[in-house]
């Protein structure tokens, strides 16, 4: 094969060579060569707590310094994917030696920092006997993630770099002008107020309703932007669309591995960016913290000694999310190809893939919780709760890159989310079976005892994909089009359910140069159910003693 590596140690520690890659619908080769990870947090946190009259005050604050520092060489060695582009079958592809992609790149040493601090108080007031209230506020400033090593690269399009002036126009770094250290700004005005009630309308203990509302600020996860060297000169990160062949990828093209960043001033004056550059994350100028507003109401009732039954609204709204957006897609036009998606890009030809970190997806969820508790008494206790929910999303899954269809149209990824189960039933137990407490017939009759768990629950909903690049985008997870109905009959024999689920033939391939019209998730899996049953005998030969 005519490919070098990428390269062939990570601080000292050989690298094993591995092929990686994929066949759509046959295997993936998704293991990890080398990835080391030292993550650690150092915390202080204060609080205090004042009771006056009614009235209970808190007040508190914390800070945290987070780093992850992570050594990533998992693409070091060519990655190959076969999709059945070109005869329509992924694993004839393999065969005839014609990936649909080729990608590989460099080693990967990110040094992540982090910052976060908040401040809260808090006011519970017994306004009544049977009323308490609960006011609070918290404060959460959001600070960007940045780079121990201040080797962050972003995209503005249009500005020249003077780090690195040799950089194609659009491609900076921080410490650049206008560039701050975690690429955008902080953001300060992030109050959060929650407020909440319970109480006792008949003043008998029997009945209690309750509420509260409230925002609760997040902050990413450091695998969401731990890729800021993954853009050169700090790293080199190659793709190939429409390789020349399996075994001569770089066909045409230059070979730049294996490859190593610039080290000194004199190294950095010199070096020459290999167009076209994939920007590997770029952190949005507009990034703020996402956010959730969650409310809740119940209505809580014993019904005889010892039986609680609740039922409960639930909903949460979220806002803002993080996802992973491709900025540069390939508009389709005449003559697009796979071999020309980088010439037909929006920011060709001096750039690849550019994916880039926003806040710009947002969520739902409603649900109605009902329960009945019947707490310990006379060797029974039974818990049993149902769910009946609703979720939707723009993406559900953190990954990588972008995983949705058209990353011009983030408007149609909207549906079902992917965690969405619309009913879900749990039921535990656990029964102190009667029988003698004394005599012989003890050894054999007493001392039993049954427990268990049983979860029903609807399916899960799945989307429709083509496996195929039929928008030749070179972005995205592209839907297949919907030309019938798809939905079959659930009542159906479970050996016809086997059989045929739905109805494939409703979805056919899109025509070349357009993307599915099949929404997402528009499919909902198979139920299933689950139950762990427990029977156990109980023997005391002393009466400190116990064998079970």
């Amino acid at each position: 094969m005519k490919a070098n590596r990428g390269g062939l140690d990570a601080l000292g520690k050989t690298l094993v060579p591995h092929f990686r890659g994929g066949i759509t619908g046959y295997w993936d080769l998704a293991q990890d060569n080398l990835v080391l990870i030292d993550r650690r947090i150092q915390q202080v946190a204060y609080s205090l707590t004042w009771t006056r009259g009614a009235q209970l005050l808190k007040f508190g604050g914390e800070y945290r310094w987070s780093k992850s520092d992570r050594v990533t060489a998992n693409g070091v060695d060519p990655q190959f994917n076969f999709n059945g582009q070109f005869s329509g079958n992924a694993f004839a592809d393999f065969l005839l030696g014609l990936p649909q992609r080729f990608t590989q790149g460099s080693v990967r040493i990110n040094e992540i920092r982090n910052q976060t601090s908040s401040f809260y108080l808090q006011d519970d007031w017994k306004a009544h006997p049977h009323l308490t209230l609960s006011f609070g506020l918290r404060w959460e400033p959001f600070f960007p993630f940045y780079s121990a090593a201040d080797e962050l690269t972003v995209f503005r399009p249009g500005q020249q770099s003077r780090l690195f002036p040799s950089a194609p126009a659009g491609l900076v770094y921080a410490n650049d002008p206008g560039i701050p250290r975690g690429g955008a700004a902080s953001d300060w005005n992030n109050l959060a107020p929650r407020v909440s009630f319970a109480w006792s309308p008949f003043g008998n203990r029997k009945t209690s309703i309750r509420g509260a509302y409230g925002i609760f600020y997040d902050t990413p996860r450091f695998h969401e932007v731990s890729h800021f060297v993954n853009s050169p000169p700090y790293s080199l990160q190659i793709t190939v669309n429409q390789p020349r062949s399996f075994s001569d990828p770089y066909g045409g093209r230059v070979n730049p591995f294996p490859y190593a960043p610039p080290a000194s001033e004199q190294e950095r004056a010199a070096y020459r960016f290999l167009l076209p550059v994939t920007v590997g994350l770029s952190v949005d100028p507009d990034i703020v913290a996402p956010y959730n507003q969650q409310w809740n109401l119940n209505v809580q009732r014993e019904l005889a000694p010892s039986y609680l039954f609740t039922a409960a609204y639930v909903g949460t709204k979220g806002t803002r999310l993080p996802i992973r957006r491709e900025l540069n897609p390939a508009p389709f036009a005449a003559g697009a190809t796979l071999a020309n998606i980088d010439a037909r890009r929006l920011y060709a030809p001096n750039y690849a893939g550019i994916i880039s970190y926003e806040n710009v997806i947002n969520s739902t969820y409603h649900a109605l919780q009902l329960s009945l508790n019947k707490r310990f008494s006379r060797g029974f206790t039974l818990l049993t709760s149902y769910t009946f929910s609703k979720a939707l999303d723009g993406i559900s899954l953190e990954v990588d890159n972008f995983n949705g269809q058209d990353p011009l149209n983030l408007r149609a990824d909207k549906g079902l989310a992917d965690f969405n189960i619309r009913h879900r039933w749990v039921s535990s137990f656990l029964w102190e079976l009667p029988g003698p407490k004394s005599g012989p017939a003890r050894w054999v009759l007493g001392g039993w005892q049954a427990n268990g768990i049983l979860i029903a629950q609807a399916g899960s909903p799945f989307t429709v994909v083509t496996g195929q690049d039929r928008a030749l985008s070179g972005a995205g997870t592209q839907r297949a089009h919907l030309v019938g109905n798809p939905f079959l009959n659930p009542g159906r024999s479970r050996q016809d359910l086997l059989a045929k689920y739905f109805e494939p033939a409703a979805f056919a391939v899109p025509p070349l140069g357009s993307y599915g019209n099949a929404g997402r998730n528009i499919l909902t899996g198979p139920g299933r159910w689950n139950l762990d049953f427990a029977l156990f005998k109980t023997f005391r030969p002393r009466e400190s003693w116990e064998l079970q």
